[in-house]
């Protein structure tokens, strides 16, 4: 874990440095860099304190009674359809992802998941959610000041989300 750490920070210096010397200009922006990465560090320990604020309230979680957890077709669908379903209300899909995380993997392992296949299922998620939520960074860079966010955000990927819903449930399950 240690060199992995230490590879990632080489090599984002690496990558720091080499867009320096390339864009010249981003010398003279490193300020207004600077300023906006105190936010989103702000934002990444809040997430962090919220995901571990979250672990505590799930571990005590009692899901005896919830029966769809135990079918396996039922519960990729949870991670792969309702969870992005529900970034739509403007919860951050890291939020959901380290919210959701913990109580849903060791369902799909039980249900016969490989560890590849989970991760697809997160992966599908994650898509998913930074697509159709109205929160995500995807969204608000991409959106134009004039439109409304909520319906860019949904109304522009819907489509593409139900289809990739289906694409990946058909896929995971042919995998296992």
């Amino acid at each position: 874990m240690l060199f992995k750490t230490n590879f990632l920070i080489k090599q984002s210096i690496f990558f720091l440095i080499l867009a320096l010397i390339i864009d010249k200009k981003s010398v003279m922006r490193i300020k207004t860099v600077l300023c906006s990465l105190k936010q989103k560090i702000l934002f990444f320990m809040s997430v962090g304190l919220f995901g571990s604020v979250m672990l505590s309230v799930i571990s005590n979680f009692n899901t005896n009674n919830i029966n769809f957890l135990s079918n396996k077709n039922k519960i990729i669908f949870f991670p792969i359809v309702f969870i992005p379903l529900m970034s739509v209300f403007m919860i951050h899909p890291l939020i959901l992802f380290i919210g959701f995380a913990p109580v849903v993997t060791p369902y799909l392992t039980n249900a016969g998941f490989s560890d590849q296949s989970i991760y697809m299922i997160w992966i599908v998620m994650l898509i998913s959610s930074q697509l159709l939520s109205p929160v995500s960074l995807t969204t608000i860079m991409a959106i134009d000041k004039n439109n409304n966010i909520f319906l860019e955000s949904f109304n522009k990927h819907y489509k593409f989300f139900i289809k990739l819903s289906v694409i990946s449930m058909i896929y995971i399950n042919a995998v296992n």
